[in-house]
């Protein structure tokens, strides 16, 4: 199970289609030496962006995940995955949306970007 929080609000999706991924952002910086010889490197950043994929979702729990969405969009909130692992972040879904696959199936990626917490 995936478990989304904020304050009060929360809602529990059952777990990601296999193949999740978990991006690990990092920028380049490039310096120079006091003798002119340039060289660079890569600032990890804490950050991951976590992209998750849910298929089948009834209606109303496709609702309920865009509402919730919708409600704490830009707001930091609490993401526990189906590893049991523990994220503070905000969610990137823009506009949320769900492609249906059935009469009343959703199907629906979740872009998370946060810090691991636990």
């Amino acid at each position: 199970m995936v478990s989304l929080s904020y304050n009060a609000l929360e809602i529990l999706i059952r777990s990601p289609v296999f193949g999740d991924r978990e991006h690990v952002l990092s920028r380049s910086k490039v310096n120079r030496a006091m003798n002119g010889t340039p060289y660079s490197y890569a600032a990890i950043i804490k950050k991951k962006m976590l992209v998750m994929s849910f298929e089948g979702l009834d209606r109303s729990k496709a609702v309920e995940l865009m509402n919730f969405i919708e409600q704490t969009r830009g707001k930091e909130i609490t993401l526990k995955d189906h590893k049991n692992k523990i994220w503070r972040g905000q969610v990137l879904n823009n506009q949320p949306q769900t492609t249906h696959a059935g009469l009343s199936r959703s199907d629906f990626d979740l872009i998370f970007e946060g810090i691991q917490i636990g």
